[in-house]
């Protein structure tokens, strides 16, 4: 009987082990009880945002970037409160576009961009997905660079976090990004890259 005891106090203990060394799920959760923020501004731009393509960078300065919502999803990418994956909608309508010697105004249209969790508990390793087509428009060269949702998924690596403030914090560095461009001196590809970090407001890490 005792022999018994011992083996099912040690299996015990082994499971709270293995409970207690599991890793947190880490989420984005809603402060304000809703699975989305539309308001204006629903986060902002920490550091200048910069897409490089082959030939050319396109830039947008923290103060012009714009966060126009943020939308929490589950894993099968319905609306919640609390989830592991997140739709945010960017643009930036006084950016500036850098091809050789030339730098122009540019701007990015309205698009949307996903954060999946890939593994629960990472809050690195991240990935990143084109949802809907941006699109940079450069009127004075007459031309755009378009990043479509196709082979524009999963990409990595973003990173997220609670900041100072209590909001998510994402930065992202990522890479293999396909794009189209008819800019004389660019060319279109599946190498360029896009780094960023944005502070979402009414939201955290948990």
């Amino acid at each position: 009987m005792s022999k018994i005891k011992i083996l099912i106090g040690f299996a015990l203990m082994l499971a709270a082990l293995a409970v207690s060394a599991a890793p947190a799920a880490a989420q984005f959760a809603s402060n304000n009880g809703t699975s989305e923020n539309k308001a204006k501004p629903a986060g902002k731009a920490l550091a200048t945002s910069v897409l490089t393509i082959t030939g050319g960078t396109l830039e947008c300065e923290a103060a012009n970037a714009k966060i126009d919502s943020w939308q929490i999803l589950d894993t099968k990418l319905a609306k919640t409160t609390k989830g592991p994956n997140e739709n945010v909608t960017i643009s930036c309508p006084n950016g500036k576009a850098k091809v050789g010697i030339f730098t122009v105004a540019a701007s990015l249209e309205p698009c949307t961009l996903r954060v999946n969790q890939p593994n629960a508990g990472e809050k690195t390793g991240l990935t990143g997905s084109v949802v809907s087509e941006c699109v940079v428009k450069i009127p004075a060269a007459s031309c755009e660079v378009k990043v479509g949702t196709t082979n524009n998924q999963g990409l990595k690596t973003v990173t997220a976090d609670k900041n100072g403030s209590g909001n998510t914090e994402l930065k992202a560095n990522v890479t293999g990004i396909t794009d189209n461009t008819n800019c004389i001196g660019t060319t279109s590809g599946n190498n360029a890259t896009f780094v960023t970090t944005a502070e979402l407001v009414e939201q955290k890490v948990v």
